[in-house]
């Protein structure tokens, strides 16, 4: 996180992407302004089972804030994005 695209950084505390029941290994991210006019962040994951070199990797999108200094994921937009709760 930083102030400025030319920093300084500094890590989260929190984790942004992480795989749950409906996606794994989500990688890649990516940032830009949707359609929609909010940030969303673009990434990629397997279905679960699915997972290696030649299977196939949804493109998914997801809104996110910024609040506070902390980036995070618009769970009430996008369900799949909240965290495994196991």
């Amino acid at each position: 996180m930083a102030d400025a695209p030319t920093g300084p950084y500094r890590k989260s505390s929190e984790v942004l992407l992480s795989s749950s029941e409906e996606w794994w290994g989500p990688g890649h991210p990516s940032v830009a302004v949707g359609v929609d006019g909010r940030h969303h962040v673009f990434l990629h994951a397997f279905r679960p089972g699915a997972v290696g070199y030649k299977a196939f990797r949804a493109l998914l999108a997801a809104p996110i804030r910024f609040e506070g200094g902390v980036v995070s994921l618009d769970t009430s937009v996008w369900p799949a994005a909240r965290p495994d709760p196991g």
